[in-house]
Formats: C-alpha cells, structure tokens, sequence
C-alpha cells in the first residue's frame, strides 16, 4: 500500500435501540398518512418511532399534526430542535427543515442550498415516481448521507402507493432498512469466493508447470545414469566424468526449481508484518542485490522516485524491484547505451511505480506469457522463468496489480505496479 495521506475511519451511527420509521409525502399525500394509521390496532403499541417529513411550499399552512392525532394513540410531538425520540411516538419535523439524527436526538437544520436532484430526498421521490407510475410496491437500494458526521449507509426501500377512500392515488408510503453491513458482507463473501476460484485456478496450472518442468531434469538423471553404468563397466574415465557433469548439472537444475517454487508457495500464505518504509530505502536495498549484474553489462540506473512511503512486507518489496532490474539487464541485448529507469506516476488517486529500459524490448505476440510460471521468452538467458511469475504474486498479495508496455521489439519495455 503507497501512501501520502491518511484519511480518518468513519463514524458509525449511534444505535436508538428501536426501529424509527422515516416517512416523507407532499401535501397531497395527507391521505396516506390516514391510510397508514388508521390500519394500525388501536390498542397495540408498534414499539417503534415515527418520523414525519413534510415537504410543502413555502406558503403553505401544515394541518399535518391535527390529521395524524385523529388516526393513533401514539404521542405527537411537533418536532423541536435537540428533542430526544421515543418508542411508541409520532414525530412531525417543521416544514423546509432539514433534520439529523444525533445520539438519539432529532436536530433540525436550517436548509443550506436550494432542493436539487442530488439531495437525498430527491433520490426516495424519484423512487416514488416509479412506484406511482406502477400501480404497485417496489423494492429499491439507496445511498443516503447523515449530516451529523457524514458518514453514508444503503437503505433498501419499499415504496407503495395509497389509495384514497374512491381509489385515487394520494400518496406513497415508504419504510427503509439500513443494509450496509448486509451488503458489506455479502461484498466480502463474493470476493473470498472469486479468490479462492482464481486460487484453484492457480493451483492446477502450478501443478501443470510443476509437473512438466521437473520431468525435464528428471529424463535427463535418468538417461546420464544408464550411461554412467555403461561406462562404469566399459572403464572410461572420461566419459564416467562427462555423465557426471550431466548429472550434477540436471541436479543442481531440479534444486534451483524447487526452492523457487518453494518461495513462490509462500507468498501469501507465510506472512511477515507489514511496515511503513521510504520507497528510496526500498530501491536502494534492491540496487545493491543486483549490482553485480549491473556492472558486469556497463547499465546506468536512474532513480526519480519522489519521497513516498509504502507498507508492506518490506522483504518482498524489495524482491519486487530487485526481479525487475534483473530482468531489465538481462534483456539489454546488444543495446550500446543500457539504461533503466526507477519512477512513478500518480493516474488518478492512485501511486503507480515503474522500471524502465532501453533493452530488447517485447513481442507482442510473447505478452501473455509474461508472467506465467517456467515462461522463458529466451531460452539462452539464466534462470527459471520464475521471476515475473514472483513479482506478480507478491504485488497481488499486496492489493496491487502489474502490467506490462513494450511498443515492440528493439523499443525497450516498462513494467509498471500499484500495491
């Protein structure tokens, strides 16, 4: 994770204890409000809240509360600012008064900017529009911002329409449901679910690559020993030590692969604490891993990272850099001035890293191969073809993701990375 801000977590919204039932009409949805209350039992407490909000012209005179004390035997109170809410109470806010629901008290707002569509009553009346235009309930998700901290929660609506006593539509009733953390949960089971997929994903061609690139060294063992007791009977010196070389060679080969996949099987499951360290500190340290193969090919590096810090697994990060010059001086080719380039970028609100060269460049058609595992593009260069496969692993791990740019061969190449 890059960084050069931090943002303060949210607050959560204080817990009445109770359901408090939001009702908003126009004047003409007075009728509603008498449908709504006169279905309920006289003589059974709803053990909940209302909250009445009219939105009414600014010349016209509010008969609200007077209906509403005709139809229930709740409390109804004309709201007042500060007044605390009650179970088994009717609450009517002041008409073009905004209102906030503070640590159990109704506040009410003075309006700071003309009525909008971007207003969050507007987003419950064009859902009322709808409903209207049905004939019948609908079932809506809604944003809504609470001006006490502005903090935001999703509210999942019903909105039916009200017939009057001759069957004329005279109103909607809406009743809402905060369902972030529904949401929030099943946003996080249906990523867990998409990452285990791409897990097992990986897994069979792991054990695909695992499979076909072991039996490689393997043949070869196998082969080199025949001979070897061919020779052995044969007494021939030195072609007892040539199988040997083979031998020893195809060995070190399968030890190499081994403990790369090793590594490989660690991202992500074995994992250190992640700290805050300055990016310079990490490329530094990654320049130092690999200064040996930049000084045998002659490369000039040039760092233009600004002063950013990143968390993460520190150990890993650096892998991150260090694979990628690695690559970087390994496909120079024949390039008379090599260099690589360690930067970054800002797209958007997001910190992008990048190195950079002047080498060989990509083929096109080789770009999807990339960052698979044992993907050799060339087949004279050491090593195992794991190393992209690595830093790909390790930036994912790190809520990250890696992509490559080549304008084609002989073009140079950059690979860039978020984490």
């Amino acid at each position: 994770m890059a960084k050069n801000k931090s943002a303060a977590p949210a607050a959560e919204p204080p817990d009445s204890g109770f359901p408090i039932v939001g009702i908003g009409a126009s004047a003409g949805g007075l009728a509603a409000f008498e449908a709504f209350f006169s279905a309920m039992p006289a003589d059974v407490d709803p053990g909940m809240a209302f909250v009445l909000v009219q939105h009414l012209a600014p010349d016209h005179k509010s008969i609200l509360s007077d209906l509403i004390r005709r139809y229930t035997r709740m409390q109804v109170f004309e709201v007042e600012d500060g007044m605390p809410v009650k179970p088994n109470c009717t609450y009517i806010i002041p008409p073009n008064r905004d209102m906030a629901f503070i640590n159990g008290n109704l506040q009410l707002l003075e309006q700071t900017q003309p009525r909008g569509k971007r207003q969050p009553i507007d987003f419950f009346r064009e859902h009322d529009r709808k409903a209207m235009a049905a004939g019948m309930s609908s079932k809506n998700e809604e944003w809504l911002t609470f001006a006490d901290d502005g903090h935001r929660a999703l509210f999942e609506t019903i909105k039916t329409p009200m017939l009057d006593a001759e069957g004329n539509l005279s109103g909607v009733l809406g009743i809402a449901r905060d369902i972030t953390d529904r949401k929030r949960a099943e946003k996080f089971l249906r990523k867990s679910e998409q990452d285990l997929r791409k897990t097992n994903e990986e897994l069979t061609r792991f054990n695909y690559s695992v499979s076909h690139d072991l039996k490689s060294p393997l043949i070869t063992i196998e082969t080199f020993l025949d001979y070897l007791e061919q020779d052995m009977d044969s007494k021939n010196a030195e072609r007892i030590e040539k199988d040997m070389t083979h031998i020893r060679a195809a060995a070190g080969k399968m030890a190499s692969l081994l403990d790369e996949l090793f590594q490989l099987s660690r991202i992500g499951r074995v994992v250190c604490d992640a700290v805050t360290s300055p990016l310079l500190s990490i490329v530094e340290e990654a320049l130092n891993l690999v200064a040996g193969q930049i000084a045998r090919r002659g490369v000039k590096v040039e760092v233009t990272v600004e002063p950013v810090d990143v968390t993460g697994e520190r150990r890993r990060l650096v892998e991150v850099f260090q694979n990628l010059v690695d690559n970087a001086v390994k496909f120079m080719g024949d390039q008379p001035a090599p260099k690589v380039e360690i930067g970054m970028t800002i797209e958007g609100d997001e910190i992008v890293f990048f190195v950079r060269d002047n080498g060989i460049g990509i083929d096109p058609k080789h770009r999807h191969k990339l960052f698979g595992l044992f993907e050799k593009l060339d087949p004279e260069t050491k090593g195992s073809g794991l190393g992209l496969a690595l830093v790909k692993r390790i930036v994912e791990n790190h809520g990250g993701r890696i992509r490559a740019a080549s304008e084609g061969l002989g073009r140079g190449s950059m690979f860039s990375f978020t984490l």
